[in-house]
């Protein structure tokens, strides 16, 4: 089974069957809620995204472009053995 950490909108069944097709097999969808104050310094609630993620096998990033950029980096080199 692969872990699919999920920041944007839930999957949809079709996307779902998608997913299970190209991995060959099942997956589990872990939705992070991404509510973002962009009166406020966006680093700390970015951190604050990453620190929930967690192991997972695939990524869906944030919608807002930066944040996903960001996210997407960070959990990136986390996930490294570099």
């Amino acid at each position: 089974m692969r872990i699919v950490l999920n920041y944007s909108h839930p999957l949809t069944e079709k996307a779902r069957a998608m997913l299970r097709e190209m991995i060959e097999g099942e997956v589990e969808e872990r939705l992070v809620p991404c509510q973002l104050n962009m009166e406020q310094p966006l680093r700390p609630q970015l951190d604050a995204l990453v620190e929930q993620a967690g192991q997972f096998d695939l990524l869906i990033p944030p919608a807002l472009s930066y944040a996903a950029a960001y996210v997407t980096a960070r959990l990136s080199t986390s996930q490294s053995d570099a």
